[in-house]
């Protein structure tokens, strides 16, 4: 195999890649949206918050863990949400320090992260295909590429991964 015929297989190879990252970045599971989830538990009534021991602690270990060059209370114009943007200080305190997250915001949290490893795992295999198909390419004997080149024209419709699975035989 001639360094063109190599340089064509990259490409091809390279072009495939675009393809399916593209799709693969267009199935990256969306996380549910906790604001909505909060807001819904807060007008139904079934929110709960922390304890006042549970906001004292956290609030002291955010207090303890900030740096040197962090402050706990944030002086500035901020937007108030029911009155015009003000001079006031502020501080920022995560939803999970003051409440509690509704159970079915867990329950759906826990599918979102469970299919983000999913993806997650894609995503890393598909990037290790494409790095090893370079490497193979570019300096594979031309036994070696064999397998490949026989389904060179199956190559734009035959995923990488499954592409690269061939070529370890």
């Amino acid at each position: 195999m001639n360094q063109n015929q190599r340089k064509f297989l990259l490409e091809a190879i390279e072009k495939q890649h675009k393809k399916e990252s593209g799709q693969l970045r267009d199935r990256r599971p969306k996380a549910p949206s906790l604001n909505n989830y909060l807001i819904a538990s807060i007008m139904d009534g079934s929110f709960n918050m922390k304890s006042e021991d549970d906001v004292r602690k956290a609030m002291a270990q955010r207090v303890r863990d900030l740096g040197k060059d962090d402050c706990f209370v944030k002086s500035g114009v901020t937007r108030r949400v029911f009155h015009d943007d003000d001079e006031c200080d502020s501080v920022v305190v995560p939803v999970d320090v003051l409440f509690e997250y509704p159970p079915a915001y867990a329950v759906e949290l826990a599918k979102y992260e469970e299919e983000l490893e999913k993806w997650k795992a894609e995503a890393e295999a598909l990037d290790v295909a494409i790095n090893a198909m370079r490497i193979k390419v570019q300096i594979g004997s031309d036994k070696a590429l064999e397998v490949l080149i026989e389904q060179a024209d199956q190559l734009c419709s035959m995923s990488l991964t499954a592409s690269n699975q061939l070529m370890l035989k």
